[in-house]
Parts: structure tokens; sequence; C-alpha cells
């Protein structure tokens, strides 16, 4: 009896935030990306040039989203196009707070002088595009003030891209960026 009790209790808590959650948000975010930046004896180099900034729109249902974004970035003479869609899972607390994990693919394209590369890698094909994109892990924390959202993530992308096998987390080369969503329904 306890455990139908409890049940019950979760799905009443679930119903509400569920029915009243935001199903699609469009927004703008402005990051601060590591792997251009230079660590010399004093410590971090800040450059304007690391600034990134772009479009996000999220999908949220029940407790899952799918957040695809675009930032630009201009270091040096490049253009940095870095594409996301990352598939998250949150949680929110009060429907104030939403704390999210997730993963996803990362396609960092760079045109410089005409050239155009994914991940360093000259870009023939579609399925290049796919093997030479990054996995990219992602940590977030937003505070909800109905009609918007005020977004914190850091993603961080692996080490090699997809078709190389290493997976591993390249915290050197991630992104810190802060966002605002609007609640479009």
């Amino acid at each position: 009896m306890k455990k139908k009790f409890i049940v019950f209790l979760v799905m009443l808590a679930l119903v509400p935030s569920v029915m009243f959650a935001d199903v699609l948000q469009l927004g703008m975010n402005v990051g601060y990306k590591n792997s251009y930046a230079q660590i010399e004896d004093e410590g971090l180099e800040f450059k304007w040039d690391n600034f990134v900034f772009g479009p996000d729109i999220r999908l949220n249902l029940l407790c899952f989203g799918l957040d695809v974004s675009m930032d630009m970035g201009f270091p040096g003479d490049a253009v940095v196009l870095n594409t996301k869609a990352v598939g998250t899972i949150y949680l929110k607390l009060l429907d104030l707070i939403r704390i999210s994990l997730g993963a996803g693919v990362g396609m960092p394209f760079m045109v410089e002088h005409g050239d155009w590369t994914v991940n360093g890698e000259p870009m023939e094909k579609f399925v290049d595009v796919l093997k030479d994109s990054n996995l990219i892990y992602r940590v977030g924390l937003g505070f909800t003030i109905e009609p918007v959202e005020i977004v914190a993530n850091w993603d961080i992308p692996s080490e090699g891209p997809l078709g190389g096998g290493d997976l591993f987390p390249a915290v050197k080369a991630s992104t810190f960026s802060v966002g605002v969503l609007f609640n479009l329904f």
C-alpha cells in the first residue's frame, strides 16, 4: 500500500509540472570559449576574440530537453560557426530552478580564407561532417521568471572527433555560456 501511495504522490507532483511546462523556448546566448585562450605564467590571458554568441532553440517534453544552438566566434582572420544539438535530462525545482545534464553532437565549422573545415578537417561530404564532429557534454543551470529563463551552460567537447573514438572530455576546450530563453508555448 505504501508503494502505491508514493507512486500516486510522485504522479500528482509530475502532472502539474508537465501540464504547465515550457515546451518550446527561443533565445540568445553569449559565451566565452576556452579553446582560443592562451595560458601564460600569469594565468589565463583574456581576449575579446574568445567571446561567442548565437541563437538557441529548446524543446522540452516531460523531463527531457533537446537544445539546438549555434554560436559564432571570430578568432583571428577566421569565423567559427559551432553548431550543437544536445539532449538533456533535467530536474525542475519549485518551477524556478532547472538543473540539467546532457550530451550531444557539436559540429565546429570554421571558415578561413574561403576554406571550410569541421574540427580542423576539410569538409567534403556530410558523412565527413558527422565523423569529424565532437561529442558534447553539458551541465546546465537555469532560473525561470515566467516567461523568461536565464540559463548558464558549460559545454565540454570530447578530446577527439566521433570518428576517432577519443571521447574523453577536453575541459580546456570548453565553453561557458549565459543565455536568455523566451517561452513560446
